[in-house]
């Protein structure tokens, strides 16, 4: 790969390695140093196109020869931002909080040339109603799973949770089975 062509993900997250290694481009991550602190009155949705763009930024400065990408992901409810938990304690209170709700999920990418400036933004938001959770099911996901460190860790429970319920509905006989087959299908 050549310096012009070489390709930098401004993220430790081992998250989003696993998801560019999918495309099987060669790549190296570089730590950002990034303040991911929400600004006073900084919208969810504004807060992870900032996120991703001094990602981006930060390691286009270091690398300008690269092609650069930075990333963040943010979720609220009413306009709550759900940062990283950091804390069982937080991770029940978001969860709790997520329950019978609709949670939006802001995800944006900058990608950067820092020789050149040339550079593409873009932002998905994605809307998940969470089922009502039970005291129970949200202890046993915290204890279990640990989710201290990152938004995803929702959408890891909102995988659990339907792989549970499709399990419950195949174990009955019922049309989980088939959505269950589709699932793991999709999952290859």
């Amino acid at each position: 790969m050549t310096s012009s062509t070489r390709l930098i993900l401004a993220s430790t997250s081992p998250y989003r390695r696993t998801l560019l290694s999918r495309l099987r481009l060669p790549f190296e991550p570089v730590n950002p140093g990034v303040d991911e602190f929400p600004r006073p009155g900084e919208s969810p949705r504004g807060l992870a196109l900032r996120l991703a763009g001094s990602k981006a930024e930060a390691v286009a400065k270091l690398h300008p020869d690269a092609w650069v990408i930075g990333a963040d992901q943010v979720a609220d409810v009413d306009d709550e931002v759900m940062g990283k938990p950091g804390t069982a304690e937080g991770a029940y209170y978001q969860l709790a909080k997520c329950s019978g709700r609709m949670v939006t999920f802001h995800t944006a990418v900058r990608l950067m040339h820092g020789a050149t400036g040339a550079q593409e933004t873009h932002v998905d938001v994605t809307r998940v109603k969470f089922r009502v959770l039970e005291q129970a099911e949200i202890t046993r996901y915290v204890e279990r799973d640990q989710p201290l460190g990152a938004v995803r860790q929702l959408f890891f429970l909102l995988w659990w949770l339907a792989v549970e319920a499709l399990w419950r509905a195949f174990e009955r006989g019922g049309w989980g089975r088939w959505l269950l087959a589709g699932l793991l299908l999709g999952l290859t």
